[in-house]
């Protein structure tokens, strides 16, 4: 008896689904990596590869930013 097949625990996602979750265009993703803001992407077989916990870390420090700077007066 075979072990089930359990999905990744920190799937990949190609460009294009990760450029969809971020809501921008590739460019945009390429800009941010540059940058350093969002961690590159890894290479598995000829593709760049993004782990999802990095874009999903990227949007969180994003709100961060965001909430941080907001204030109430």
């Amino acid at each position: 008896m075979q072990a089930p097949i359990l999905p990744p625990k920190d799937p990949l996602l190609t460009v294009r689904q990760a450029t969809q979750y971020v809501g921008f265009s590739r460019r945009s993703l390429e800009r941010e990596v540059a940058s350093g803001n969002l961690p590159p992407p890894v290479k598995l077989r000829g593709k760049s590869m993004y782990f999802l916990s990095d874009v999903v870390g990227y949007l969180a420090r994003l709100k961060s930013q965001r909430d941080g700077s907001f204030s109430m007066t």
